[in-house]
């Protein structure tokens, strides 16, 4: 079974904005929305990308792929403060991921 293993290392960066600061009336959305943190600035949207990074094991069984990753924060934006190494298990910076997806 071991010729059907793989090891992966992967690097995520990105975030989520919005380009409008319209309120709509008392919904879901409108707090997000009121958030003036998350409206896309082109003049410094580069420090609201988070980073991480992360390693995983796949099981290739030709007709699917399972995946379980372990991630780990590195930069934060919410906080602006780089996650050093001897904290990647603390304070919520690991997320642990399992997945089945197609092996294409």
């Amino acid at each position: 079974m071991f010729w059907l293993l793989r090891g992966a290392i992967f690097v995520d960066a990105g975030n989520i904005w919005t380009f409008k600061r319209k309120l709509q009336p008392k919904d879901e959305l409108s707090k997000y929305q009121a958030d003036s943190r998350g409206v896309f600035k082109f003049n410094n949207f580069y420090k609201h990308i988070a980073l991480d990074w992360g390693l995983g094991l796949r099981l290739d069984i030709t007709f699917a792929i399972l995946r379980l990753d372990i991630g780990f924060k590195t930069y934060n934006p919410a906080t602006s403060k780089w996650v050093k190494p001897k904290d990647y298990f603390r304070d919520n910076n690991t997320q642990i991921s399992f997945g089945v997806g197609y092996p294409f």
